[in-house]
C-alpha cells in the first residue's frame, strides 16, 4: 500500500515541479506548493483515519504515507535553501524557510481543525 501510495505521490511532485520549474535564484514556489499542500491532506488524513479502527489503515498507508510522504519534500526543500543562500540571497533563503515551515504548519493546523469541524457538521463519526 506505501509502494502504490509512493507511486502516485512521486507522480504529482514530478507534475507539479514540472508545471512550476524553479529558475535558479528564484523562489521555488513548485515546493513551497507542494510541502504547504501537503501538510493540508495530512491534516485531513490524520482526522480521517484517527484512532486504531482496522478500516483506517489503508488509507493511513496508502494515503498518508505513500501518497503525501512522496508528494512532499524536506530534502528539496533543505537543498533549495542552501542553494539561494550561497547565491547570496540570503534574505530570499531565510524567506523561504520561514514562510515554508510557518505555511506548512499552520497548513496543517487549520486543516485539522476544518476537518473536525466539517465532521461534527455533517455528523461524521471519528475516534478522538
Amino acid at each position: 500500500m506505501i509502494a502504490a501510495g509512493g507511486a502516485l505521490g512521486a507522480v504529482a511532485r514530478f507534475a507539479v515541479s514540472r508545471a512550476l520549474p524553479t529558475v535558479a535564484g528564484h523562489f521555488p514556489w513548485a515546493t513551497f506548493i507542494v510541502n504547504v499542500s501537503g501538510s493540508m491532506a495530512l491534516g485531513v488524513v490524520l482526522v480521517a483515519a484517527s484512532g486504531a479502527r482496522r478500516r483506517h489503515l489503508l488509507l493511513r498507508r496508502l494515503v498518508g504515507t505513500g501518497v503525501i510522504g512522496a508528494y512532499t519534500t524536506y530534502s528539496t526543500f533543505a537543498v533549495e535553501s542552501v542553494l539561494l543562500a550561497r547565491r547570496g540571497q540570503v534574505a530570499a533563503a531565510v524567506l523561504y524557510v520561514v514562510a515554508s515551515v510557518a505555511a506548512a504548519g499552520v497548513g496543517g493546523a487549520l486543516s485539522v481543525v476544518g476537518t473536525r469541524a466539517a465532521f461534527r457538521h455533517l455528523r461524521i463519526r471519528w475516534a478522538r
